[in-house]
């Protein structure tokens, strides 16, 4: 306890909460609120012995405050998917985090009368982990609040599958296509893409839809409605598996060989095309895929380095964008931009470098001189006469003559087109606003890897001059 000036009884009514509530509250459970707090594990042993350090970590008062809301909250998160998930937490715990299948004493599948009296002799465990949660509600009302007062919208993205091993499975088979014994026949994935030539086996079970059209999709909607609650805009992943989604079965080893089967379509937003929804469209997109968004009217996705291919047409790339997209130089899923650049060799890198500079040169972002070959082609003309000129001088050029443009300020003009474009949202990650390469990359689809979500951003790369380099690009995209 080295340099806190002294230690302070806790006060009767914070302590007595140890006790109230008609159940006693665990160590575990004071250990994690500590920690909520920024309090050292080393000051945890002050608290268990009736003390709390000085104001510098936390006050009796907030402590008062925190104990009158708990109860509150405990009792009303004691049902629905809160309550879900901390009886689920307490089973797997204890059976050693083993899937819920293979749980002993009958408890393999859910039965109320069982769970019920697993969970009044282990009313700790329980009452941890739906602890946790309100420390966790807590904490991000805060940080939302926050973020919402400077003019920050925080963007949240939803999976569209549940785990094998959840909490959902395990008290709703119902909801899913499943077999006799409860266990999947198909499971979830995509074909073979840009991604990956194997297609991707994810494993996730499937979704009865005719099951869940009778009650109007009750807990889909709730699903939707929790996450907005947390978030401001929600971006919902692999949204063409509403449409249509792809089946495998469950013993295959990739994801070659399965079959499209029906989703739900529009009818799952009826009524509710109005939240802030973004939907992942990606990948495989067909004219039933396309009707459906139409209908709904959620933006959908574009990623500028899907575009790099020669194709003017191609819907991938800025100057072709419509206004209800949100765009991307690249997604999480993808090589950061410079790093995909670095990625291409021979003429595949030429005809993206000359893609890169026409998209710019259409979307007026600006070129710099090392890069601007058409400085003095359409002079005279009027501004539009002088992009077509432009492009088709850029468009006859030998593609010999855009090997060598540095990957790096190719990766700055792309972000700045990016921002020209009409999307309505456009989004960039700090990988590409800071031109950072292949080492820098977020996550590689279907490659389980330490490597994967791994990349941090460092404090001393957010400077001044990089502040005042994306104000200057906002003013100039008037965004």
């Amino acid at each position: 306890l080295t340099g806190i000036s002294m230690l302070k009884e806790v006060s009767k009514r914070s302590r007595d909460y140890l006790v109230s509530f008609g159940e006693r509250m665990s160590v575990r459970m004071m250990a994690a609120y500590l920690n909520s707090q920024g309090i050292p594990a080393k000051f945890h042993d002050a608290w268990n012995l009736g003390f709390i350090s000085d104001s510098n970590y936390m006050s009796a008062e907030l402590l008062d405050e925190t104990w009158d809301n708990i109860p509150q909250y405990l009792n009303g998160y004691k049902n629905g998917a809160y309550d879900d998930f901390a009886v689920f937490s307490t089973l797997s715990e204890a059976f050693g985090g083993a899937p819920f299948w293979e749980w002993e004493d009958g408890l393999d599948t859910y039965d109320k009368s069982k769970v019920n009296a697993f969970i009044k002799e282990h009313k700790d465990q329980y009452l941890y982990y739906l602890f946790t949660q309100y420390l966790f509600e807590q904490q991000w009302k805060k940080l939302k609040e926050h973020a919402n007062s400077l003019g920050v919208k925080i963007f949240g993205d939803m999976p569209i599958y549940v785990a094998m091993n959840s909490a959902e499975v395990y008290f709703h088979p119902e909801l899913f296509l499943f077999d006799e014994r409860r266990r999947p026949t198909k499971v979830a994935g995509v074909p073979p893409d840009y991604f990956n030539s194997e297609g991707q086996l994810w494993g996730n079970p499937l979704y009865d839809w005719e099951r869940m059209k009778k009650d109007g999709y009750r807990w889909w909607r709730g699903r939707i409605e929790r996450e907005l609650a947390h978030f401001d805009v929600l971006r919902i992943d692999h949204f063409r598996g509403l449409d249509r989604f792809y089946a495998i079965d469950a013993d295959a080893t990739d994801a070659k060989h399965g079959v499209w089967m029906p989703g739900p379509g529009a009818d799952l937003f009826d009524g509710i095309t109005d939240l802030p929804i973004v939907a992942e469209d990606l990948g495989f997109v067909d004219d039933s895929l396309k009707k459906m968004l139409s209908t709904v009217g959620f933006p959908g996705m574009k990623v500028y380095e899907f575009g790099l291919n020669g194709d003017p047409w191609c819907e991938h790339k800025p100057a072709n964008y419509n206004e209800n997209v949100v765009a991307y130089t690249g997604t999480h899923d993808n090589m950061p931009f410079r790093g995909y650049l670095d990625s291409l060799s021979g003429a595949e890198r030429c005809v993206a470098a000359r893609d890169i500079l026409i998209q710019a040169t259409v979307l007026k972002a600006g070129i710099p001189s090392l890069l601007n070959f058409t400085q003095k082609v359409g002079a005279g003309l009027s501004e539009q006469d002088a992009i077509h000129q432009k492009v088709a001088y850029l468009e006859s050029q030998p593609l010999e003559r855009f090997a060598s443009l540095p990957a790096e300020i190719l990766t700055d003009v792309a972000f700045r087109t990016l921002l020209c474009s009409k999307a309505r949202l456009a989004v960039v990650p700090m990988q590409d606003i800071l031109a950072l390469g292949a080492s820098s990359r977020m996550n590689t689809p279907a490659l389980v890897s330490e490597d994967n979500w791994a990349w941090r951003l460092s404090s001393s790369a957010l400077t001044k001059p990089l502040l005042s380099r994306l104000q200057a690009c906002l003013r100039t995209a008037k965004r």
